[in-house]
């Protein structure tokens, strides 16, 4: 028996991921951190190369075959890179994406870094359309004014309290 799982389609695999869940329709979407981008023994991604992104996964047990079916972030304009926790989570009542993009580093001159010791730490919630081309339909971004190093923001995870939007 082989225990090979083939992807099919454009595909990316997922690089410690967090957060994987499956959806109403039976699919896993999950948050890829997306931290090297490599398994050995290819060489990693530098810091500067890496992203992070949303993604859903189609799998068939069956036919032992794993489909992307959607993603945001990634490389492009919409990059963003969170080296440490985090999480996505498609939204009951909307079908949307709510994102927390909860590890966020940059250095001293405000470059994105894997630094969690002496980076600063900032955060970012985005919901966004379960679309081909997901748009923003909300974003907040957690984070002092302070480039004070002992201040630092995550967000472990998110949720949208639906009692408290009409919609």
């Amino acid at each position: 028996m082989n225990p090979e799982v083939t992807a099919e389609g454009e595909f990316d695999w997922q690089y410690h991921q967090h957060a994987a869940e499956m959806t109403a329709s039976g699919s896993l979407i999950l948050f890829d951190n997306g931290n090297y981008h490599a398994l050995p023994p290819r060489p990693r991604s530098t810091v500067e190369e890496s992203h992070s992104r949303a993604v859903e996964y189609l799998i068939d047990e069956g036919t032992r075959t794993i489909r992307q079916v959607w993603t945001y972030g990634g490389p492009g304009e919409k990059v963003f890179y969170s080296p440490f926790i985090s999480e996505a989570d498609q939204l009951p009542h909307t079908g949307n994406v709510l994102i927390t993009d909860g590890g966020r580093i940059s250095d001293e001159m405000g470059r994105q870094s894997e630094q969690i010791v002496v980076g600063h730490h900032w955060a970012r919630i985005v919901e966004v359309t379960h679309s081909e081309n997901p748009e923003k339909v909300f974003e907040i971004t957690v984070d002092s004014q302070e480039r004070d190093k002992s201040i630092r923001w995550s967000v472990y995870r998110s949720e949208r309290l639906a009692s408290l939007y009409e919609n």
